[in-house]
């Protein structure tokens, strides 16, 4: 019967599946055994990745400075004309900060940031140099 037939099949298909690990050699299942240790490790790290990701970050600031004045953008809002930006406050996560240099034919400096908790410090911009500047 067709029930029979299944069954021989399946018991057929388990001794050779026996006899096949019966012929590897130690090296062979050395390197199975391996190769399944480092899928366990990568799934292990891959959630522990994920759950860090998935932690909320901490409120923090931003503080930077340009010559001259520029317009200052957080994640495309604008914040006003301004000099300084001493401890701008921003929620955890990844933002964007840019500037407008009005003065100097709209040249730009953008940096993106990642708070969680701390102050960053972008530090000067000079527009005329399109370079850091001492503050």
């Amino acid at each position: 019967t067709e029930t029979e037939t299944e069954t021989e099949s399946e018991s057929e298909s388990e001794s050779e599946s026996e006899a096949e690990e019966e012929t590897l050699t130690e090296a062979q299942i050395a390197r199975r055994e391996e190769r399944r240790r480092k899928r366990e490790e990568r799934r292990a790290a891959e959630a522990a990745a994920a759950a860090a990701a998935a932690e909320p970050k901490a409120d923090g600031t931003v503080s930077l400075s340009c010559r001259p004045w520029a317009v200052v953008y957080v994640d495309g809002v604008n914040v006003g004309q301004k000099s300084t930006l001493p401890r701008h406050a921003l929620s955890g996560g990844s933002h964007e900060i840019k500037l407008v240099c009005t003065q100097r034919e709209n040249r730009t400096k953008t940096y993106r940031v990642d708070i969680d908790g701390d102050d960053v410090k972008l530090g000067c911009w000079d527009f005329d140099t399109m370079g850091p500047c001492e503050l």
